[in-house]
């Protein structure tokens, strides 16, 4: 796999618009890599994922880019790029200390989220009110419902890795330095949103609610763990969303 850094403007009008709509964001993204050979299908074929790095004060805006496939930026400029695109840079260093028990930093900008059951929309009798309630609405069912409180954000990341991606939550610190330890740190993030122009094939507005999570995690996988870092986690994948990175615990990220 491979690592590419992309470097935005901040003063730039053309990296607010790209940063305002996440499709937008994803088709200059994809210019560095071919069409594919399943027409759409390009992200999932050359394993694009990528994270907006929250921006750092008189920094560029860092664009982080992972794909299997080797990318080719030459076709990435203009004036909204502050300078060239840092690497790509081969992961196979990194990828080999992934074995079970490995402890890493990691970063993971997600939308955690859940699919309504058909049985959360039956009425139920509520003595106390004296009436049928539903606890989620009928036409919801189906549905992806996004996870709001914190706690609920940190049991979806711990699931996942425990059940599907391969790893176990390690302590880490919270926000703030004095802290007591916590499972992991989930800020929010803020919504994704897109909008894809009504002429183009399934044309329509988009909204992601994301949270940030960072801290240490603890490999007990090798093959499920190297799966969620080439696929991503979680919905959102093709919009900045599911990147999960990780480094050294005494590196900086």
């Amino acid at each position: 796999m491979y690592l590419s850094q992309l470097l935005l403007r901040p003063d730039a009008p053309q990296t607010w618009r790209w940063l305002g709509n996440c499709y937008e964001l994803h088709r200059e993204i994809m210019r560095g890599f071919p069409q594919g050979t399943a027409p759409g299908r390009a992200r999932e074929e050359f394993g694009v994922l990528f994270r907006v790095e929250t921006p750092r004060p008189g920094e560029p805006i860092r664009v982080l880019v992972q794909s299997r496939h080797l990318p080719d930026w030459s076709p990435l400029r203009g004036s909204a790029y502050a300078g060239p695109v840092l690497g790509p840079r081969a992961m196979d260093t990194l990828l080999a200390r992934v074995r079970p028990g490995a402890r890493f930093r990691f970063r993971l900008r997600a939308n955690p989220s859940r699919r309504v059951h058909p049985l959360a929309a039956r009425a139920e009798w509520d003595g106390e009110r004296g009436e049928r309630i539903r606890k989620e609405r009928a036409e919801s069912v189906g549905k992806r419902v996004a996870l709001v409180r914190e706690e609920e954000r940190i049991a979806w990341l711990a699931r996942r890795g425990r059940e599907q991606d391969g790893f176990e939550l390690a302590h880490v610190r919270l926000a703030g330095g004095d802290a007591a330890p916590a499972a992991v740190r989930a800020d929010p993030a803020g919504d994704l949103r897109g909008f894809k122009p009504a002429g183009s094939a399934g044309g329509h507005q988009l909204t992601l609610t994301a949270a940030q999570f960072e801290g240490e995690l603890i490999v007990t996988d090798r093959e499920r763990f190297l799966h969620a870092l080439a696929e991503g986690i979680g919905p959102g994948k093709a919009f900045g969303l599911g990147l999960l990175s990780i480094a050294s615990v005494d590196a900086d990220m």
